[in-house]
């Protein structure tokens, strides 16, 4: 193309319209008309049920519902998949809040792929916040656990059986089930301190606070007192 036939197009355009982009991309008016052929045949070809028009404050509530739709958000609440989260061993899956994200990202028009695209995120991270702190909680645990064996030596053993003991005795198995659902039933602080409670109540039987069964005085299994419970100093009635 020349020179002259470029200034030849320039100058056809309106002076108004001359420094728009898109005249102005052009070379010459045979390659605008092709452009402008070609875009009106684009548009001409829309599907309208593809076209997607920004609600505005006009927009009346089945339209503004229809948009959204449109953009991916199920028609109800229901209809958000969420996957399986994949937490680690201790960290249950919480359908019930689940539910309620649901609800929530529905009210909120959000589109089904965009909900289950976060919430899995979300879980990844909690799921890896989880391990971390359970490794340094094992790491704790381990290294406590280790300080009262190098304290009691060879009487570990025999103190985490008195511990134990203590602690049926005391709160019988509910006592034992809790501390299981709570992740103590082995801690180091646990077991030290139904260890002492346990030597409290075996020098509190020999000196007859309670009924040994057998000879030797040793403990009977319903209690120091025959029954579902230990005698303390305390429950004994008092001489006037």
């Amino acid at each position: 193309m020349t020179a002259q036939a470029r200034s030849f197009y320039l100058s056809s355009i309106p002076k108004e319209f001359r420094d728009n982009k898109a005249f102005l991309e052009h070379e010459d008016l045979s390659s605008f008309l092709k452009k402008s052929l070609a875009d009106s045949d684009k548009l001409a070809s829309f599907d309208p049920e593809k076209v997607l028009t920004i609600p505005g404050d006009d927009t009346s509530d089945g339209d503004r519902e229809a948009f959204y739709q449109k953009l991916g958000k199920p028609e109800s609440a229901d209809g958000y998949e969420l996957d399986d989260p994949g937490f680690p061993e201790g960290l249950p899956r919480d359908e019930e809040l689940e539910g309620l994200i649901k609800q929530w990202a529905h009210e909120a028009n959000m589109p089904a792929d965009a909900l289950k695209s976060l919430v899995g995120k979300y879980n990844a991270y909690v799921g890896e916040v989880f391990s971390a702190a359970k490794a340094e909680q094992d790491k704790a645990l381990q290294e406590s656990t280790q300080a009262l064996k190098t304290e009691l030596k060879d009487g570990y053993n025999e103190y985490v059986i008195k511990s134990q003991r203590a602690a049926t005795q005391i709160g019988g198995e509910e006592l034992i089930t809790l501390f299981e659902d709570c992740g103590i039933k082995g801690h180091p602080i646990v077991v030290k301190a139904f260890g002492k409670l346990g030597g409290m109540i075996s020098e509190d039987s020999a000196l007859g606070g309670g009924t040994g069964s057998g000879e030797g005085g040793a403990e009977n299994p319903k209690g120091f007192d025959g029954k579902d419970r230990i005698t303390y100093e305390s429950d004994k009635p008092k001489k006037e």
